[in-house]
């Protein structure tokens, strides 16, 4: 959750305050431990919506003290309805993202 949770609040900082700098190292992360994670996660699709659906919830529930609101309030809803996106995608594509792993010789857990 918490992976997505950081996703989320740093997109919102990078698409308001357009850091480059911080998209690289956001990039730098996704990559290092954003790709064990959603190894580990994609193997249920259930449990992928419910982990997209709690970083959503604490997200909502927990403001960013690091984000200047009013003005960065577009940009969060943006990384917001990304991550919304990303959890449909995932749902759509569900078969594919199972026949995929196989492919790969990843598990798929029985849902």
């Amino acid at each position: 959750m918490w992976l997505y949770v950081g996703q989320i609040r740093a997109q919102a900082n990078l698409r308001c305050r357009q850091d480059s700098n911080g998209a690289t190292l956001r990039g730098s992360l996704n990559e290092v431990v954003g790709r064990a994670i959603n190894e580990y996660l994609y193997g249920s699709i259930a449990r992928v919506v419910r982990v997209i659906d709690a970083a959503l919830e604490w997200d909502k529930a927990n403001p960013n003290p690091h984000l200047q609101m009013p003005q960065c309030a577009d940009a969060h809803e943006i990384a917001r309805t990304d991550k919304t996106k990303q959890r449909e995608w995932t749902l759509a594509n569900a078969d594919d993202i199972r026949k995929g792993r196989m492919k790969s010789g990843l598990a798929n857990e029985a849902e």
